[in-house]
């Protein structure tokens, strides 16, 4: 790290200073890097240089010089003049994102399902739009494509970011943020928003998002949610019951669906059971715990584990991330936490 480190921090050093001198073209870089870290979680590397140090521009607020553009807004709130936000804060295109395009998104996605799976493609993505425009939580909804087409994330869904920044900087949109938790504070002087150009914005990346998504995810047959010819069977619970169908459809009679899956009393404790011997059984997980969309397991045999088809088709879950042999993460979304819950309780945890 001693040698790396400064390698790739004065890349991403050397990606601010660019943005901060080049104007409309530095903002779409700007926004667009920013779209293709957040997968990978490295999109703080760029963004809080940005909030507050020099990098982010310096301002002098009611005597006070303030650096970064996160805390010259926080100023401005804070200052009794009436000037508006700062306009160049890289904050304008996260509205664009929330309000508009993963929306639009989610709409071109259910579209896309089979028509006897919309209803369960509803109930998955209602949530997801929620905790986003709400609260800017978007790992959920992307996740819900980033797996099954990334091209259609970096190639199609970071343009659009971009460009929408663009647009928004170019019209003078001023505001805080791009999801309502953030901007309720704000909503109390609102001398000092101009949310004007979002009447035009706002729609104009909705319809766009729809049908580039409808587009691609038709053209190209991506199994977005609902689209999977395994959608439509019944649902499997567990690793068990997977492996019994499989057998009995090759005429094996060693094991039974019904023992597989007898004893559990809910579909939910069901779906916990099936994800613990999905992981190789209890005695196999070193430890679980979730953040806000996965579960982040240490197992302590790889080998053990279930194939990622089997947490995606038979165990409801939108993707695996396999960090190492030992290091697994299991994509559910909004509901992570009621289905950790419940896996704590088939493992006994306290």
């Amino acid at each position: 790290m001693y040698f790396v480190w400064p390698v790739i921090g004065g890349c991403f050093s050397g990606i601010a200073t660019f943005v901060k001198g080049s104007g409309l073209v530095g903002t779409f870089v700007y926004r667009w890097v920013l779209e293709s870290l957040v997968p990978f979680g490295l999109h703080p590397l760029l963004e809080t240089p940005m909030y507050w140090t020099e990098l982010g521009g310096s301002m002098v607020v009611d005597g006070t010089r303030v650096v970064g553009n996160s805390a010259i807004q926080l100023a401005q709130l804070a200052s009794p003049s009436s000037d508006k936000l700062l306009v160049r804060a890289f904050m304008a295109g996260y509205g664009i994102n929330d309000y508009a395009l993963f929306p639009g998104i989610a709409l071109a996605m259910w579209s896309c399902a089979k028509p006897q799976n919309r209803k369960k493609v509803a109930g998955l993505l209602i949530p997801t739009v929620i905790s986003t425009v709400f609260f800017g939580v978007t790992e959920p909804i992307l996740f819900t494509f980033l797996f099954a087409a990334p091209w259609l994330y970096f190639g199609v869904y970071a343009p659009l970011s971009g460009l929408g920044e663009v647009l928004s900087e170019a019209m003078g949109v001023s505001v805080y943020q791009g999801n309502i938790k953030d901007l309720i504070p704000f909503l109390f002087r609102p001398e000092k928003l101009n949310l004007l150009p979002y009447l035009i914005l706002l729609p104009a990346f909705f319809l766009a998002a729809f049908f580039l998504f409808r587009f691609f995810i038709t053209k190209f047959d991506i199994k977005t949610p609902g689209r999977d010819d395994g959608d439509d069977i019944e649902l499997i619970n567990s690793r068990a019951e997977f492996e019994a169908k499989a057998a009995e459809a090759k005429g094996e009679s060693d094991s039974t669906p019904e023992k597989a899956v007898q004893g559990r009393a809910t579909k939910d404790s069901a779906l916990a059971v099936g994800i613990v011997e999905a992981l190789g059984g209890a005695d196999n997980i070193d430890d679980l715990d979730n953040c806000i969309s996965r579960l982040r397991v240490i197992v302590k045999d790889g080998s053990k584990v279930a194939d990622d088809e089997v947490f995606t088709k038979n165990l409801e879950a939108m993707g695996v991330i396999r960090l190492s042999d030992k290091a697994i993460q299991v994509i559910y979304g909004p509901r992570v936490g009621e289905v950790a819950s419940e896996v704590h309780e088939v493992l006994g945890d306290e």
